[in-house]
C-alpha cells in the first residue's frame, strides 16, 4: 500500500477562515489574529487522524499568476485588490482590534510559512504561480509514488480528481470528501467534463466571462447531457468543433428546447475565441511554468515537540495541545 500525501490549498483556506462568519479570534497577549491558523491546524488534525496513511503534508501558497494575467489582463479584476470595488473597501476596513481582513490574511500566511516546518509540514511556493498550479505540478511529481489527497474548498481543484485517478478532495470547511466514486452524485457531471463545463460557464470569482453571454448553469448542463448522450469526448482535440456540430443538429431537431438563444451563441465566431481563452485560464494543464521546489520538499521534516509546544503556547491554542499527545499522527509526518 502506497503512502498518502496531503496537498493543501493553504491560501484559499486562510482566506475562507478569515472571511468566515463568527467572532474573530485574537490572542490576549500580542493581539494576534489567529482564527484562520486555528481553523487550518484543526482541519489538518482531523484529516490526519482519519487518514493514518498520510506521511507528508504540503502547504501550497499563492504567487502571482503571470501567465494568466498576460493572457487576460482583467483576470481577478473584480477582487479585493481593485481599490475601486466595494469588496476592496470592506477588505481594508479595520475592526475594533485594529486589524483589517487584508492585514489579517497577510499576517496569517506569513505566520503559517514560519511555523509550518516546525510542525513537520512542507511549504510549496513560487512567486509566479498560483497555489492551484503549485498543487498540480507537485501532484504530477508525486503521482504514482503516493496516493494523493487534496484539501481545499475551492471548486477549481475538483479537476484534480480526473487528472490524477484515484485521488480525492477533502473539502475542509464543508466536511465533505469528493472522489471518482461520488463525483457525478455530488457535481451532476462525470469528472472528465468538469474542466469543459468550467470553461463554458466561466468563473465570476476570477472575473472569467462565460463563452456565450447569458449561457448559464441550466443551458450548459443541457448541452453537456446531450454531448454525453452522443458520445463526444471532452478531451478530443476537435472538441469545440464537435460541440458546434452537435448544436447545429440540436437546432435542426429542436433538441435545444428553451435554450435555443443561448446555445446558438456557440456558433458565433466570438464564441470560439472566448472558449480558447477560458480553457487556458481554467485548465491547470495549460500552466507553462515549471514548479521550482524549495529544498524542504525533498528532505524529511519532523515535528519538534518543544518547538510545537512553543508555537501552540504563543498562539494560545490550548485546545490543540492534543496534537502533542503520544501516538499523535503529527509525529509520523516526514
Amino acid at each position: 500500500m502506497k503512502p498518502q500525501a496531503l496537498i493543501v490549498d493553504t491560501a484559499h483556506l486562510a482566506y475562507r477562515h478569515t472571511a468566515a462568519p463568527g467572532e474573530a479570534l485574537y490572542t490576549k497577549k500580542g493581539n494576534m489574529p489567529t482564527k484562520a491558523i486555528y481553523g487550518i491546524i484543526n482541519s489538518l488534525n482531523k484529516i490526519l487522524n482519519s487518514n493514518p496513511g498520510i506521511k507528508k503534508v504540503y502547504l501550497c501558497f499563492e504567487g502571482h499568476s503571470k501567465f494568466r494575467y498576460d493572457l487576460y489582463p482583467e483576470y481577478k479584476a473584480n477582487r479585493e485588490h481593485n481599490p475601486e470595488s466595494p469588496q476592496y473597501k470592506a477588505f481594508v476596513a479595520k475592526d475594533k482590534h485594529g486589524w483589517s481582513r487584508k492585514d489579517t490574511l497577510r499576517w496569517t500566511i506569513n505566520k503559517i510559512k514560519e511555523i509550518a516546518p516546525k510542525l513537520g509540514l512542507h511549504v510549496v511556493y513560487n512567486e509566479i504561480l498560483e497555489g492551484d498550479d503549485c498543487a498540480f505540478a507537485l501532484a504530477k511529481q508525486l503521482f504514482g509514488k503516493e496516493d494523493l489527497i487534496f484539501m481545499t474548498d475551492d471548486k477549481d481543484w475538483q479537476q484534480l480528481i480526473y487528472l490524477f485517478p484515484g485521488s480525492k478532495v477533502y473539502r475542509a470547511m464543508a466536511g465533505e470528501i469528493i472522489s471518482q466514486q461520488n463525483f457525478y452524485e455530488t457535481q451532476g457531471i462525470p469528472s472528465n467534463w468538469f474542466i469543459q463545463k468550467k470553461a463554458f460557464t466561466g468563473d465570476p470569482s476570477d472575473n472569467i466571462k462565460p463563452v456565450v453571454r447569458g449561457a448559464g448553469e441550466k443551458s450548459i448542463q443541457h448541452l453537456i447531457n446531450k454531448a454525453i448522450q452522443y458520445g463526444i469526448d471532452p478531451d478530443s482535440p476537435r472538441f469545440f468543433m464537435e460541440i458546434r456540430a452537435l448544436i447545429r443538429g440540436m437546432l435542426e431537431t429542436g433538441e435545444v428546447g428553451i435554450f435555443k438563444r443561448h446555445l446558438s451563441g456557440f456558433l458565433e465566431p466570438e464564441a470560439e475565441k472566448n472558449y480558447i481563452l477560458n480553457i487556458k485560464l481554467v485548465d491547470f494543464r495549460y500552466c507553462p511554468m515549471p514548479l521550482l521546489l524549495s529544498e524542504s520538499i525533498d528532505k524529511p521534516l519532523h515535528m519538534d515537540f518543544d518547538e510545537a509546544m512553543s508555537i501552540l503556547q504563543e498562539l494560545e491554542f490550548d485546545s490543540l495541545f492534543k496534537i502533542l499527545k503520544p501516538g499523535s499522527p503529527w509525529f509520523k509526518l516526514q
